[in-house]
């Protein structure tokens, strides 16, 4: 007895190899699609929520402390997590706050290059931050001893 299958029999019998591999294709389009959903949506929320009066993305203020006459960084990267290329173009502009304890006394923040900056603080008395923890919020310092007062920064030719 040879036994034929009808078309309508063999889709029933099992499915084939191109059906399967469109399931699983669509499945992780479906998948890119609701992440990238998800991640408008986060915007969108950031974008309402979490911005200042002048269209600023804000985060939460925090004090640094020197007991000498400035803090310095090595390196500051303010790109990690930024999509690649976004920090290094005019789409982004950053924006640093400092406020004196002492409102008599000035406070003055300067980006420069690192060897500009020891140049500048050669001698000073300063700390260097060396690290910082977001969660909890924590700052490691390196003291770096000197006794030289530095020159006020608008005058200097860099």
């Amino acid at each position: 007895m040879n036994e034929t299958l009808e078309p309508s029999d063999r889709s029933q019998a099992g499915m084939s190899g191109g059906r399967i591999a469109l399931i699983v294709v669509g499945s992780l389009l479906a998948l890119i699609g609701l992440g990238l959903a998800l991640g408008g949506g986060a915007l969108l929320v950031a974008q309402g929520t979490l911005r200042d009066g002048e269209g600023f993305f804000t985060t939460s203020s925090q004090r640094f402390a020197s007991t000498g006459r400035a803090l310095a960084t090595r390196d500051l990267s303010v790109a990690n997590g930024t999509p690649q290329g976004l920090a290094d173009n005019d789409l982004a502009t950053l924006r640093v706050r400092a406020t004196s304890v002492d409102p008599a006394k000035p406070v003055f923040i300067g980006i420069a290059r690192a060897s500009d900056v020891d140049r500048y603080l050669a001698g000073v008395a300063h700390d260097r931050i060396t690290n910082v923890d977001l969660d909890p919020f924590r700052v490691t310092y390196l003291p770096r001893p000197g006794s030289r007062v530095p020159q006020p920064p608008a005058g200097q030719a860099l």
